[in-house]
């Protein structure tokens, strides 16, 4: 018992230091950009932010060097710093927020988070971790990014940003329990987020009746699946990227249907739009399978910002500095893997390089093969499933006999 109260003491502690570093990441964020901070919804969509800038600044670190404790202590010891100034700033409000009705919800909400960081020590049961979750995020926090991984494993070969997020985590060699970390802060982000902002509705019900349900259905829309993860999913405790995907597109979700309502009302807001393309961006670098939902939230965006915007020389400038900090993420991410693999987007052999150490055309077009089948009919060669409907059946009733459903019929 008194063992665990100390490693919770130590993951609360963690969290707490996270919050304030990708705090100050994203306030440079917002001044980079120079976002107005009052159409920002402090402080969770800073924080989302900071969380993408400061991704963005490890992958460049990993160009050149590992990501052990140092590189962690650089990035998130510098983020700390910029939230000071700005910590110091809000003493006065955050000392008129502590009412008794403050106060109980956040030793409400400490009890969740001490129950979420409890599970997320569980032992990590997701398959994939023990496959190459752990492997990779070992060699990110051994050695700089190396020219053709892939070829020791396909899956090494994955240019998934999470794993360099999950290794920063780990401080290793003092720390060496950043898989409990990476996902369980992330729910933990949204969900506080989530429930924040229905409490500050909810408290006053008669001001629905003048609300959109725009306002707040999206975030009782997600509210079940946070339960359903917190309660069922194998991710809180295994540096699974699936999570942090799900979680990352729940996020992009919730300030997406908040752009429609603007645009209901006729009324864009471009700071919304900002955050929301450089999520969706990020949301790329996390999980390629992020690619479709991201690009139509990106499209959208920039055509809402164009339409809609009164001051086209603001405009204009924002945009460039918009497309210079999104381009650079990408590039980024795409050197990495094409230094990884030798092609632009692995598993796909679209756009390789001719190099010695890229992976052969022949692996990289396997491992897709294999990839497309997996999810239509696990354990089932490949070559057995692509090229017909005949999985559809048994895919279908396979779904139903597991009662999956928060994932396929809630949805």
């Amino acid at each position: 018992m008194v063992n665990h109260l100390h490693d919770l003491g130590l993951l609360l502690s963690i969290y707490l230091l996270l919050f304030i570093s990708y705090y100050g990441w994203g306030c440079m964020g917002v001044l980079i950009l120079k976002l107005k901070d009052g159409n920002i919804d402090r402080p969770f969509t800073t924080v989302w932010m900071g969380w993408s800038v400061s991704l963005f600044l490890l992958q460049c670190i990993h160009l050149f060097f590992p990501i052990d404790w140092r590189a962690s202590l650089f990035v998130y010891g510098i983020g700390a710093v910029f939230s000071l100034s700005e910590i110091f700033k809000a003493r006065p409000k955050i000392s008129g927020l502590l009412t008794p009705h403050r106060v109980g919800y956040g030793l409400i909400l400490l009890f969740i988070v001490a129950w979420i960081a409890s599970r997320s020590m569980f032992p990590p049961l997701n398959y994939d971790s023990g496959l190459y979750h752990f492997n990779t995020i070992r060699w990110n926090n051994t050695y700089p990014v190396i020219p053709g991984l892939g070829n020791l494993h396909d899956r090494l070969a994955f240019n998934q940003s999470f794993f360099i997020y999950a290794a920063s985590l780990n401080f290793f060699p003092y720390f060496p329990h950043g898989r409990s970390v990476a996902n369980s802060f992330l729910f933990l982000l949204i969900f506080t987020q989530v429930s924040c902002h229905l409490i500050s509705i909810f408290k006053q019900p008669g001001s629905l009746r003048n609300l959109h349900p725009f306002v707040y259905v999206p975030h009782l829309f997600t509210l079940p699946i946070l339960g359903s993860l917190a309660i069922r999913t194998r991710g809180l405790a295994s540096p699974t990227p699936d999570l942090a995907s799900t979680l990352l597109q729940l996020c992009l979700f919730i300030y997406f249907v908040q752009a429609v309502n603007d645009l209901r009302n006729k009324k864009w807001k471009n700071e919304r739009g900002v955050v929301l393309i450089i999520l969706a961006v990020t949301a790329i670098t996390l999980k390629l399978s992020n690619l479709a939902f991201s690009f139509v939230i990106i499209v959208i965006c920039f055509l809402c910002s164009l339409c809609f915007s009164q001051d086209k020389t603001f405009l204009y400038n924002r945009v460039v500095r918009l497309l210079l900090f999104s381009t650079a993420i990408l590039l980024v991410w795409t050197v990495r893997g094409i230094i990884l693999s030798g092609y632009l987007l692995f598993p796909s052999t679209f756009w390789g390089i001719s190099a010695d150490w890229a992976m052969p055309p022949e692996d990289v077009k396997e491992t897709a093969n294999w990839i497309y089948s997996w999810a239509r009919s696990p354990l089932i060669h490949w070559s057995i499933i692509i090229g017909n409907w005949d999985w559809l059946g048994p895919w279908f009733f396979r779904l139903i006999e597991k009662r999956n459903w928060i994932e396929v019929v809630y949805p």
